[in-house]
């Protein structure tokens, strides 16, 4: 009798057991939340830019002849006019003698026809030379006109020709290149210096071809520079290219530049610059990680938040992304509780408690 009690009560007793195991409370899952933030929330595209300059020169001699002294080397700060090299100018002085004498002799030939002229003029008036000496007098002044206007242009091309002996600077700007050296013969049309513009200084960036609709005049680009450590500056989006192009990287892009900026801080020609270009801005947006989201189908998130001590499943309509944070527009305000560990694990009703 005995023995038949006790075995009820052991399996009583394992089948209590058993029935706690399987229906005692499950412990709450140690999470951890925080509150939708309203900020500005932007979305930018980050580029690879580099400092050009759109106005570059090779200035070449334009005559022949021997180079004499030069006047500016390589990396020196000229102005407009300013001579960079003098070449030898003896030929082309006496080129000019040579025309300025000849102009002179015309010009006295043309005072003594002017002269016969007018006496066989008079002459014909009064009766005493023939219509033909008159004639032949006025052919001869008119040619002598010609021969001077000739003799003109040719001290106007001799004078040109000696002020071509200089070579001088086009603009404002800097030297980055001299090819000659004094004494060297050159011929005309020898590359002597490279000269880049002061002011023609801009920074040019290649957007991807499937991008650069996103892209417009006057857009604010952040600008940053391993060459200042901690500087950011901006500038705007002043040139957008009328065509693609192959990138460096043998993709399609568009080619885009801007200024420097006013609070840029020195650059070189050629060095790279990290760009930031504002695509699109929201002020005072609800915003949200994305880390603390999940997207169960493609554009459709759910979140899960806090109330009483249970991870609820809300769904949430989301605007502006950019690749940290999302504009929450419907399903949470400021005072939720959206929960960010271990979301994976959670099922609606789930028992919680925040850290």
């Amino acid at each position: 009798m005995w023995k038949k009690l006790l075995l009820a009560l052991a399996i009583i007793l394992t089948i209590g057991f058993i029935a706690w195991h399987y229906l005692k409370p499950a412990p709450a899952t140690q999470v951890q939340s925080l509150a939708p933030t309203v900020q500005q929330l932007t979305t930018k595209l980050d580029l690879n830019a580099v400092v050009i300059n759109d106005q570059i020169v090779t200035i070449t001699a334009l005559l022949d002849g021997k180079i004499g002294p030069i006047k500016a080397r390589e990396g020196d700060s000229v102005k407009s006019g300013q001579a960079l090299a003098l070449l030898d100018n003896q030929r082309a002085q006496s080129l000019l003698d040579k025309a300025r004498a000849e102009l002179e002799y015309k010009q006295q030939k043309l005072t003594s026809t002017s002269r016969g002229y007018a006496r066989i003029k008079n002459l014909s008036k009064a009766g005493n030379t023939s219509k033909q000496n008159l004639d032949d007098a006025l052919d001869a002044v008119r040619s002598s006109k010609a021969e001077v206007t000739i003799a003109e242009a040719s001290v106007t091309l001799a004078e040109l020709q000696l002020q071509n002996s200089t070579v001088s600077a086009p603009f404002d700007g800097i030297v980055t290149e001299q090819h000659a050296e004094s004494g060297q013969w050159v011929e005309a049309g020898t590359p002597l210096f490279k000269l880049v513009a002061k002011d023609a200084y801009l920074i040019e960036a290649h957007v991807d071809a499937s991008d650069w609709a996103l892209v417009s005049m006057e857009q604010v680009v952040s600008l940053t520079t391993e060459s200042a450590p901690g500087k950011q500056w901006q500038s705007n989006v002043s040139w957008i290219a009328a065509s693609v192009a192959f990138n460096d990287r043998d993709a399609k892009a568009v080619a885009i530049r801007f200024p420097l900026g006013t609070d840029a801080p020195p650059l070189l020609l050629g060095q790279e610059v990290d760009a930031e270009l504002v695509l699109e801005k929201i002020e005072d947006a609800l915003t949200l990680p994305l880390s603390a989201m999940v997207e169960q189908e493609p554009g459709e998130y759910v979140v899960f938040v806090a109330e009483n001590d249970k991870a609820k499943l809300k769904s949430v309509s989301v605007g502006l992304q950019n690749a940290t944070h999302a504009q929450i527009t419907e399903g949470l305000s400021e005072s939720d509780s959206v929960i960010t560990s271990r979301r994976m694990q959670l099922i609606d009703g789930a028992s919680i408690e925040i850290n």
